[in-house]
């Protein structure tokens, strides 16, 4: 086999890379193969052309925090590492354009450009990331980048968007570990800590990676070395290498092992920190005193919009839940899990007693359950004064709860028609931060890709919601409007477009609210390391902000919170386990 020789490279390297070289052409990979390896190196030999390794010089970056929300103006003003070079004209599949990264210590992150809306876990074909994560040329194995094209060596790890399952298809993440010499293993992309956004169609996406951890089967712990090189190609149905970057190496600063930490500060601390000054220890709003005249008209809409809250995109100090003012209104959505809260009621507890929410927005609570079993299970664990008013849609297993004053709404709860039928939905006029603010909790379809059948139903329910929401402005009147619960925003963004359009009590867009996870710098609020698909922002709180203002929101992780903080909330680090969603919180007046 015919390879470039280089008269400065040690006889015995040379030896070393050549043996790595033929060790491919028997290893076995469970995904499908990223690039065809020993079919490349026949041809090569064949026409005596020379498979090159690359000698990427390690570019210096600077070190920053990105925030992991599907947002990209934290990496404005660094500069690409790398770009893509389709070998397709017309390619129906991405076009890789330009990439990022930057690190801290906890993580490396990725930009990468995609050339289309596509989602990335929902590709045909499978877009990788081959990463030698030490350094080190001499462990992993070679990657080439096609006939004639640069390789890299020392490949240790593979995350895979969309490999090919055991059925033949594409889809989810996979990841790969590479050991010189030895078969190729499966791994959880979990194990990496492997989070990405944003979860809907895009033509980019941001990755991160966990510095330091240690992945079963691995001798090599990513990113702890000087250095590290990578590069991203995307293959086809059939394997063949369609779209590549050159490979790239990038320069680290090394973390000691006593620094290493997987959790993260957020991107922006004036943005993302509350002052601890203006925060007050406290009690939910006073019941009484929130009461809904049932007759005459309601409060007209101001004149001018509320300004934008500065802390919409904020998180509570450490080791605290409280409301930033005690005469904020709290409201929490909640994914349960098939009815889990009431199966399993301990973890639940623990958490809502915590978040301590006014109103509860639930999902999955389970098509048996009665407005009766809710209410009594909220009594019994959060009592109050007045007792919780509920709306549960029939058969829908949606749920919204009050501790304010309440009525029922059922033209909006559980929608049944031709183009929309059983939308999951539940709602209640709430007397709320001296408003009447009409609180929806909804649940959508889930599943699919952008455009497939799940996506068209998700579409269709939120036609439907937006034309109940419209209705029910004329007929009831609210002088507020707060829309929560699973959204599941896994194929187009088009289903949150249509629900907020034009849909605010002045014509204007409902607000998206942008909650981050408490104690890390993602708004992740979906996961489950047993299925293969990773993190995902799923659940969403939309809000009227032409009258209401967002004090503060975030989404509740206690695998992310301190053993001081677990102790003062009275909670354990496994209470988020019970559901695979997360809880969102937001305060508003």
């Amino acid at each position: 086999m015919n390879r470039e020789h280089r008269t400065n490279w040690p006889g015995f390297f040379v030896a070393c890379l050549s043996a790595l070289a033929l060790m491919t052409s028997c290893r076995h990979s469970s995904l499908p193969p990223l690039a065809d390896d020993a079919e490349v190196a026949r041809r090569a030999d064949a026409a005596g052309e020379p498979l090159i390794i690359g000698e990427a010089v390690p570019q210096y970056v600077e070190r920053r925090t990105i925030a992991i929300d599907g947002q990209f103006e934290d990496w404005s003003n660094l500069s690409a590492v790398a770009v893509g070079h389709s070998t397709y004209e017309g390619s129906p599949y991405v076009r890789l354009g330009r990439v990022w990264t930057t690190y801290d210590d906890a993580w490396v992150y990725f930009r990468i450009e995609l050339g289309r809306l596509v989602n990335v876990q929902g590709l045909t074909g499978t877009l990788s990331l081959q990463l030698d994560a030490d350094g080190n040329r001499l462990t992993g194995d070679i990657r080439t980048g096609g006939t004639g094209e640069v390789g890299i060596a020392g490949v240790d790890f593979e995350i895979n968007f969309s490999p090919r399952g055991s059925k033949g298809g594409f889809g989810g993440v996979g990841a790969e570990v590479i050991e010189a010499g030895l078969p190729t293993a499966p791994a959880n992309p979990y194990w990496f800590g492997a989070s990405f956004a944003p979860t809907y169609a895009s033509d980019q996406i941001e990755l991160r990676l966990a510095r330091g951890g240690l992945i079963p089967g691995a001798t090599v712990m990513p990113f702890m070395s000087p250095t590290f090189s990578a590069r991203i190609t995307f293959t086809d149905e059939v394997g063949s290498i369609v779209d590549r970057t050159q490979p790239f190496s990038i320069a680290l600063r090394a973390v000691p092992r006593a620094e290493v930490t997987f959790e993260s500060t957020p991107a922006n601390e004036a943005e993302m920190a509350v002052g601890e000054a203006q925060q007050v220890e406290g009690a939910a709003p006073d019941s009484s005193a929130s009461v809904i005249e049932l007759g005459g008209e309601s409060p007209a809409v101001e004149a001018e919009p509320v300004e934008e809250s500065s802390a919409v995109r904020s998180a509570p100090t450490s080791g605290r839940l409280a409301r930033m003012d005690r005469r904020d209104v709290r409201a929490m959505t909640w994914n349960v899990l098939n009815g889990a809260m009431l199966h399993n009621p301990e973890p639940f507890v623990r958490v809502v007693r915590a978040v301590d929410p006014d109103i509860i927005c639930l999902q999955e609570l389970g098509k048996d359950v009665t407005d009766g079993v809710l209410r009594a299970w909220l009594n019994e664990h959060l009592p109050t004064t007045f007792g919780w008013e509920v709306m549960i849609s029939p058969d829908q297993d949606v749920a919204v709860a009050s501790r304010l004053s309440a009525v029922p709404v059922t033209s909006i709860s559980g929608f049944d028609g031709p183009d929309a039928p059983q939308v999951r939905s539940a709602s209640l006029l709430v007397a709320a931060a001296n408003r009447r603010v009409l609180v929806t909790s909804v649940h959508l379809k889930c599943c699919g890709r952008a455009g497939d059948p799940n996506d068209q139903k998700r579409v269709k329910e939120a036609e439907a919601i937006r034309r109940l929401l419209r209705a029910a402005q004329f007929d009831l009147r609210p002088s507020g409007l707060l829309i929560m619960g699973d959204f599941n925003l896994v194929g187009s963004y088009e289903p949150m477009e249509i629900v907020k359009f034009q849909n605010d009590l002045n014509a204007t867009d409902l607000l998206v609210v942008d909650p981050y996870v408490r104690g890390d710098s993602t708004n992740t609020t979906w996961r489950d390391p047993e299925q293969p698909f990773l993190p995902a922002r799923l659940d969403y709180a939309l809000i009227s902000d032409a009258v209401l203002r967002v004090a503060q929101c975030f989404v509740l992780d206690t695998d992310r919170l301190g053993e001081d903080e677990l102790t003062t909330l009275g909670l354990l680090r496994e209470d988020s386990g019970a559901s695979d969603h997360l809880p969102v919180i937001i305060d508003f007046h």
